[in-house]
């Protein structure tokens, strides 16, 4: 992101001499890397004063490569909740271990990715994964090696590839 402010900024002597009939103006948010915090602060922005423009140039770690799409994100955080016992009745059928139902589910995420892989829809403007894809990024769970887990958390999210 810095290097793209730096081009835009290296720009402006360029922008200046150039006619125009409309201003170029210059927008910039701040924590991409952190959620995106400065978005929407810079969205509230521009719907309250009304901002129009005719383009828009987005500037992201791209290898600085002009892309005209973006892979959308949109992520889960999902709570497994078993029932705990001491590990040495595990079997007993009176627990419920929140750790193995939830890697099913990881395991069904999975095969969901792969199908969408195998037979999804293939976008052409993605070269290097033409496929929506899913995947689970963060895991946790459990208390003691000796107990059956009450509790396992994990974070999956999906990559539509969206209209170019």
């Amino acid at each position: 992101m810095l290097g793209f402010v730096a081009i835009v900024l290296a720009l402006t002597p360029y922008f200046l001499e150039t006619k125009r009939t409309k201003p170029i103006h210059y927008a910039f948010s701040y924590d991409e890397e952190f959620g995106c915090r400065g978005v929407p602060f810079l969205i509230d922005y521009l719907k309250k004063n009304n901002f129009e423009a005719d383009a828009c140039v987005v500037g992201e770690p791209t290898d600085m490569r002009v892309v005209t799409g973006h892979k959308g994100r949109t992520g889960w955080a999902v709570h497994v909740h078993g029932k705990p016992i001491h590990s040495s009745a595990a079997l007993m059928g009176t627990s419920c271990n929140a750790i193995e139902y939830a890697s099913q589910i990881i395991a069904k995420i999975r095969g969901i990715a792969l199908d969408i892989k195998k037979n999804g829809k293939k976008h052409t403007g993605f070269n290097e994964c033409p496929f929506a894809c899913m995947t689970t990024s963060m895991i946790n769970g459990g208390n003691a090696v000796n107990t059956v887990p009450e509790h396992c958390n994990f974070h999956f999210s999906t990559r539509d590839c969206g209209k170019l």
